[in-house]
């Protein structure tokens, strides 16, 4: 899993990211790619506040110097229900994304 620059006060953290598209859906033009951390597989000690997915989807953040603002396009939105972090944005199928 690739490791993402976070605001300095935060640990690198892991990002999952999964696309899922419905059963017997028709071609589309897009699809939601859902981009997934949980703070329970974190190391001892490390307690997020934040998580944010810069890439180029999202004009990388905008991170300036290693520092992303809170509220940036790239901030994750925290989901108590489910204790993780996610970030849900539609990409265009066949194109190619780095994050």
């Amino acid at each position: 899993m690739p490791r993402l620059p976070l605001r300095s006060a935060l640990a690198a953290l892991s990002f999952l990211a999964v696309g899922v598209a419905a059963p017997g859906a028709a071609a589309q033009d897009e699809l939601d790619v859902t981009f997934r951390f949980i703070p329970d597989l974190t190391p001892p000690g490390v307690s997020p506040v934040r998580a944010f997915v810069p890439g180029s989807f999202n004009d990388w953040g905008p991170n300036s110097s290693g520092q992303i603002a809170t509220g940036a396009p790239s901030q994750a939105e925290y989901r108590g229900d489910l204790n993780e972090y996610r970030y849900t944005i539609a990409l265009e199928v066949g194109q190619t994304y780095a994050y």
